[in-house]
């Protein structure tokens, strides 16, 4: 099976290579250098969606010998006043789109304030990390638990679709 991400992020290719060669060993994985199509900081799970949507088809519009493309979103939510992490799969089969997420996981209350004033998600929890760094926080910087969430959420799509 040839499988191509639609991501050049180390992290993210690492993450979901794991996931997938658990799930098919003899996958071939590759990694396209796709566009999302939306801003760079996502503010709603809705954005975030399109844009792992739009990254899973792109991958396969440069590549339709493929037999999934993955694209892979982490955004942020607003819950009750505070800013909250999500990631989004999408798995496209070039027909049927499959979508994926995770839990959400709030930020530090100082981050979710530096973003909602302007500063960069990304930036801003690598400074809090280095007052604060424990497993919480590394998480939401890498994201590895929650892109895994995101990804077997729509590998189970896949597996189960609701049409």
């Amino acid at each position: 099976m040839k499988i191509g991400i639609g991501s050049k992020s180390e992290d993210k290719l690492s993450i979901a290579s794991r996931v997938i060669k658990k799930r098919m060993p003899d996958a071939v994985i590759l990694p396209f250098e796709v566009q999302s199509n939306i801003v760079d900081q996502p503010m709603s799970k809705e954005v975030t969606i399109s844009g792992a949507v739009n990254r899973a088809k792109n991958c396969y519009l440069q590549d339709s010998t493929l037999d999934l493309s993955i694209g892979l979103e982490g955004g942020l939510e607003h819950i009750k006043g505070l800013l909250h992490l999500i990631c989004i799969v999408a798995i496209y089969d070039g027909t049927e789109t499959y979508i994926g997420e995770s839990e959400v996981v709030m930020l530090p209350f100082r981050v979710s304030e530096e973003v909602k004033n302007g500063a960069e998600f990304g930036q801003s929890i690598r400074e809090h990390a280095k007052r604060n760094d424990n497993e919480e926080v590394r998480q939401l910087i890498y994201r590895e638990k929650a892109f895994t969430q995101a990804l077997d959420s729509a590998f189970a799509q896949m597996r189960n679709p609701l049409k």
